[in-house]
C-alpha cells in the first residue's frame, strides 16, 4: 500500500521494522520506504497510561513514606494517610491524565499491511 493510498483509507502512521514507534506518513520520504521496510499503523491509537484518583493517593502516600527518615513523618504518616485519603483528587487526575494521554501508542495493522511506494 502506498502512502497515498493508506491516508485514503485512513491510515496516519507506519512503524519502520526495526522500530518500535510508529511515523506520521506526513513525515516518510519516498527513500525512508525504498530503503526500509515500513509496516501501515492501527488507524486509532491505543492509550497504555492512565490514572485513577486511588493511584494518585498512593503514590503521593509511597513518596511520603520514602521521606519518612529525613523529613520525620514516620510519627504522622498514620494522620497524612487519612487527610490525603479523605481528600478528593479529581481535577489533579484530570490534569495527570490530560498531559499523558498527549502521548499516544500505535499498533501494528493486524495483518501487517506493508508500505511501498507503488
Amino acid at each position: 500500500m502506498t502512502p497515498k493510498e493508506a491516508k485514503e483509507q485512513g491510515y496516519t502512521r507506519a512503524m519502520r521494522e526495526d522500530d518500535d514507534f510508529c511515523t506520521s506518513l506526513d513525515h516518510l520520504e519516498p527513500e525512508d520506504i525504498e530503503s526500509e521496510k515500513y509496516i501501515i499503523c492501527q488507524k486509532e491509537p491505543r492509550f497504555a497510561i492512565q490514572i485513577t484518583e486511588k493511584d494518585f493517593k498512593e503514590i503521593l502516600l509511597e513518596h511520603l513514606e520514602r521521606q519518612e527518615e529525613e523529613t520525620g513523618f514516620g510519627e504522622i504518616m498514620d494522620d497524612l494517610d487519612t487527610a490525603i485519603n479523605e481528600q478528593t483528587f479529581t481535577g489533579e487526575v484530570e490534569r495527570i491524565n490530560s498531559i499523558i494521554g498527549q502521548v499516544k501508542v500505535w499498533d501494528l495493522t493486524d495483518d501487517l499491511i506493508p508500505l511501498t511506494n507503488v
